[in-house]
């Protein structure tokens, strides 16, 4: 599964404000930016998306910024995913394929096990919240000292 730069920004920028989360509250947008290596531009699009499928919020002015509207437990890179790509493994195209009315039995076993490919992709994506990966970032760490 090949993801794109957007979707890996869109995990940066969740990763670094579920790390933030909720002693800081909200993070400002150049020090995401700066801190997880995201153009800013770029940043303001795809935290756009984040808002809008509800993962973020944002408040305006001096003391503005971006924050989490659910706790990290409660985001899995599943849903950050799918925010910003779409469903993922294109369900929609392989719904279509398997419309097309191919012969039964030959290329039916074929969509069959792409089916069962979509569902463990999306169990294992939407099984991993962000409070696991920060979780895991503390634990690399103190392994490293």
């Amino acid at each position: 599964m090949k993801l794109s730069a957007k979707a890996r920004y869109a995990c940066k920028a969740i990763y670094e404000l579920a790390a933030a989360y909720p002693s800081r509250g909200i993070t400002r947008l150049a020090e995401l930016s700066q801190n997880q290596d995201i153009p800013l531009k770029y940043l303001v699009q795809i935290l756009g998306q984040l808002r809008r499928a509800g993962l973020v919020e944002s408040r305006r002015g001096a003391a503005g910024g971006y924050s989490l509207m659910r706790t990290p437990a409660q985001i899995s890179l599943g849903e950050v995913l799918t925010a910003v790509e779409g469903p993922l493994l294109g369900e929609t195209e392989l719904r279509s394929s398997a419309e097309k009315g191919t012969i039964p039995g030959r290329s039916a076993a074929v969509e069959r096990a792409l089916g069962r490919l979509k569902e463990e992709v999306h169990t294992a994506a939407y099984g991993i919240s962000f409070e696991e990966i920060v979780q895991d970032s503390v634990e690399s760490l103190t392994y490293q000292i």
